[in-house]
């Protein structure tokens, strides 16, 4: 199974506002992929359980484990060669 957990903050973050069109373009073509996005700033608490330090942050799971970290504005491509 394939997870990706997405840190982003919205309402402050430009390349949080930016990277968003790409990541639900991707989740629209890559629907075997689970999906959690969270608001850094309405759960500081996972954040910190997950030691989110910049945003946005993906973390990328394969069968449970991490498999990578992505901080800061990323492409489809890029979101692509994270799970193949």
């Amino acid at each position: 199974m394939k997870k990706l957990l997405h840190f982003s903050a919205p309402s402050w973050c430009v390349p949080c506002q930016k990277t968003q069109p790409i990541v639900d373009s991707f989740i629209s073509n890559n629907q075997d992929i689970e999906y959690k996005y969270v608001d850094v700033d309405k759960d500081p608490q996972l954040s910190s359980e997950y030691q989110v330090l910049g945003v946005p942050t993906f973390i990328f799971y394969r069968d449970g484990k991490q498999v990578n970290r992505h901080i800061g504005v990323i492409t489809e491509n890029q979101l692509n060669s994270f799970f193949n």
